[in-house]
Order: C-alpha cells, then structure tokens, then sequence
C-alpha cells in the first residue's frame, strides 16, 4: 500500500520543496519593511495565492494523462494526487505567507503551538483510520485535513496583527467549496467530466469573488 502512494507523496513533497525556496526569499524581503507596509504585502499575496493556487486543480487531469503515458507502471498511485492534491494548495499557503509571517513576527511560540496540535490531531485521525476503518484511504484523507486544519489555524491566529480584513471567511469557504468538488470529481469520475466540473467551480469562484470585490468598492 505505501508503494502505491509513495509515488504521489513524492510528487507532493517536490512541490512543496520548490514554494519552500520561495518563502526563504520572501523573509530576509519582508524583514527589511515597516509594519504597515508588511501588512500591505499579506494582503496583496493572500489575495494572489487565492486566485493562483487553485489552478494547481486545473492541471491535474493534463498531468495525470502526461505522467500515465510516461511511466504507466504508475498509474495507480497517480490516482492518489486526487486526495493529496490539496496538500500543495494549503501547504503552499502555510509556508509561503502564514509561517513566513509567524516568523517576520517573531510569533515562534504561536508558530510551534499549530505544528505540535496539528501532528497530535493527524496522528490521532491516523490511529482511527487505520485500527478502526482499517483503510488506508482515510489516512490519506487525514493527510489533507491536517495540512487544511494548520492552514485555518494559522491565518486565525494571524488575525490578531491584522486589520478586520486580514482573516477573509469568503476566501476560505471558497478555497473548501473548489477542493471538495475537485476531490470528489477527480476521484470518482472520468478525466474529462472532473476537469469541466472543476474548471466550472474555479471560474464560478472567480466571478463570485470579482462581484464581492465591486460590491465593496461601491459602498466605499
């Protein structure tokens, strides 16, 4: 079963690798800038990496079909990044902006409270996963929810430095919808059909957002 979805965690993990280079450049960036201005920048990224991220879902159906014609020995365990997926969106999330501003903080405490309960919540999740379902689907789901769970407590926690716009609920309901339909498509229906609905979902998000966005501007 590992050998199944090692290749998929594997896949993961370099992505995840290459943001993490990222965010080494951000902080040395961001700690040469005042505070107003650093908060100006979470704002502006945050905005960004909810717009960009979720494209990642777009290209999984490409990707898949690329890497099953590449190594088709693989193809089972390709079928695993339909539920590991979303660890790249919230995962990149966490490193790129949330972790790297716990740090320009200096809020390391803050920092190491959400890894510790985040590692004793998925590890918990994993023991009853795998004593009680006896399946290794719900421990790959657990995966996702945990890196989920680190990426809302971290922005909550976040809040408190910011101003009453710095934790956006209608960014994180949004982020959830599109993920839900994406792993639900992705894993149970044919590639072409999830790539539609998912492609739907991101441009219904887009203009949802777009209309909120006018919305605001005209009652300021």
């Amino acid at each position: 079963v590992f050998g199944t979805i090692s290749f998929s965690l594997a896949l993961t993990s370099f992505a995840l690798t290459f943001i993490a280079q990222i965010s080494m450049v951000l902080f040395p960036a961001l700690r040469q800038k005042q505070y107003e201005e650093q908060e100006e920048i979470y704002h502006k990224i945050r905005k960004i990496l909810h717009f960009v991220l979720p494209v990642i879902y777009l290209l999984y159906v490409p990707m898949k079909w690329i890497l099953s014609e590449w190594l088709p020995q693989y193809k089972v365990s390709i079928d695993y990044l339909a539920l590991l997926l979303p660890i790249c969106i919230y995962d990149s999330e966490t490193n790129l902006l949330f972790n790297t501003y716990f740090k320009v903080w200096r809020l390391e405490k803050k920092l190491l409270l959400i890894n510790v309960t985040t590692m004793c919540l998925s590890t918990v999740l994993s023991i009853i996963s795998c004593y009680i379902f006896k399946s290794h689907i719900p421990i790959v789901l657990v995966m996702t929810l945990a890196t989920f769970f680190r990426s809302i407590y971290s922005e909550s926690l976040l809040r408190n430095r910011l101003n009453s716009s710095g934790f956006n609920m209608g960014y994180v309901i949004k982020e959830v919808v599109v993920t839900v339909i994406f792993m639900f498509a992705a894993w149970w229906l044919q590639p072409g059909k999830s790539f539609m609905i998912v492609l739907a979902a991101y441009v219904f998000v887009i203009l949802l957002s777009e209309m909120n966005r006018k919305k605001c501007d005209t009652v300021i």
